[in-house]
């Protein structure tokens, strides 16, 4: 039974009733006055658009890794279009600067909450991983031609484990390595949660830093290349887009959804077909574009003018295991498919989308039957902290309207402020 708790927070004068409802212990807030024009990480556009995001990750990996690969077919069923399909990564970096500002933003110079970030941001990226890791590494270990031969390494071991290059670049888990980028930002994200001035300062840095690769790749020694890569501006974009969110009502969201659509479908094109730009502009443009997208589909939801699919929220929800299990699943259900051809003749467009929906349908029974378990069973440990906000990336399902309620969040807000619980 979840219960209501109220609690008098120091936002704008207001009071806040909070929820805590379901898996996770995620916490939906609402508030008497326009609290819609805070940034919250529980918007179903969000989930919809990281499903969308380890969806494009899946398709390049399954273009490129496997069909793209002399050891399977090197015969790729859709041409070059689907190469632009990395960019999912560009979209989850703007997605999690999102979701971190709004998660933490009042955690900013309180130094006091400094425990409590780093064991949310522990507890919801390497328990999950680390299961899959420690499953792997025994047989990459055992049986090298299933990797790359880096799980006989104890460095890369060392550095997989703690998701912190220290003994070299490489990692275990393809994957992983934007992992790497993640653990970067909450590090720098941290310094700004105990010294709001210092960590700006540092963040400033940083970002500035990643821009000047951007231009400038070859100043940078390759060893902190990851620290420095342009791939970190886009935590920023995405900081910059929650702010956004959190400060106005932008106009126009369906002008600037589409805007930030056309901007990243042109930076794929140019990708697949062009040889203009390097990697650095290129990851600076999907940012634009994913910000864009991202800005203008919460401000639609936040109105009331669009309604996501649950089937897409549940992917969303289920995103990272997708995103950590795909390649390890594309790799053995490519090596069955190599087993099959040679008794049926099977058209190879239907084998890349077999392998697809094989390697989405794997990540989310992992997130069914692993991620999920260990999340719910890892929220019963006491927060370290006692405010408990809303998880970034956590299972969390918005509060719906009544059905004939006005399509004003404001007012919508002002209705359900105070209303009982009745699960």
């Amino acid at each position: 039974m979840s219960h209501i708790r109220k609690n008098a927070w120091p936002f704008n004068g207001e009071r806040r009733d909070v929820k805590h409802v379901g898996f996770a212990q995620a916490t939906i807030e609402h508030t008497k006055v326009d609290l819609d024009h805070q940034p919250r990480t529980n918007y179903a556009t969000l989930q919809a658009l990281r499903a969308f995001a380890a969806g494009l990750v899946v398709f390049y990996h399954t273009n490129q890794a496997i069909f793209g690969n002399p050891k399977y077919w090197l015969d790729r069923p859709f041409g070059d279009f689907l190469q632009f399909g990395r960019a999912g990564v560009e979209f989850f970096f703007v997605l999690s600067g999102f979701i971190i500002y709004a998660a933490h933003r009042r955690d900013i110079g309180r130094s006091g909450q400094l425990a409590g970030f780093a064991w949310k941001r522990f507890r919801r990226v390497y328990p999950v991983y680390w299961l899959l890791l420690f499953a792997v590494v025994p047989i990459y270990f055992t049986v090298p031609s299933f990797g790359d031969g880096t799980a006989q390494d104890a460095g890369t071991v060392v550095d997989s484990v703690l998701l912190i290059h220290i003994f070299g670049t490489r990692e275990i888990l393809t994957v992983s390595w934007t992992l790497f980028h993640e653990i970067a930002f909450y590090g720098v994200f941290a310094l700004l949660i105990v010294n709001r001035l210092f960590g700006g300062l540092v963040m400033g840095a940083w970002l500035v830093s990643s821009a000047v690769w951007a231009v400038m790749p070859s100043i940078i020694p390759p060893g902190i290349a990851t620290y420095l890569s342009p791939l970190n501006l886009l935590f920023g974009m995405g900081m910059g887009a929650a702010w956004v969110i959190g400060r106005m009502r932008p106009p126009l969201p369906w002008a600037l959804t589409c805007a930030g659509t056309v901007l990243f479908l042109g930076a794929g094109a140019e990708e697949a077909w062009g040889d203009l730009l390097a990697r650095g502009p290129l990851a600076i443009l999907y940012g634009i574009g994913s910000s864009l997208i991202v800005v203008g589909a919460v401000e639609l939801e936040r109105a009331g003018k669009v309604r996501v699919p649950r089937a897409l929220v549940f992917l969303g929800n289920a995103s990272y295991s997708v995103y950590l299990v795909h390649f390890v699943a594309l790799s053995m259900l490519a090596k069955a498919a190599v087993w099959a051809v040679g008794y049926v003749a099977i058209p190879h467009a239907l084998i890349f989308l077999f392998l697809v929906a094989g390697s989405v349908t794997a990540g989310v029974v992992y997130h069914v039957l692993v991620e999920i378990p260990l999340l719910r069973a890892m929220a019963r440990i006491k927060p370290l902290t006692g405010r408990k906000p809303v998880e970034a990336g956590d299972n969390v399902r918005r509060v719906r309207a009544p059905r004939r309620a006005t399509a004003f969040p404001v007012a919508r807000a002002r209705r359900h402020a105070g209303t009982e619980d009745r699960q």
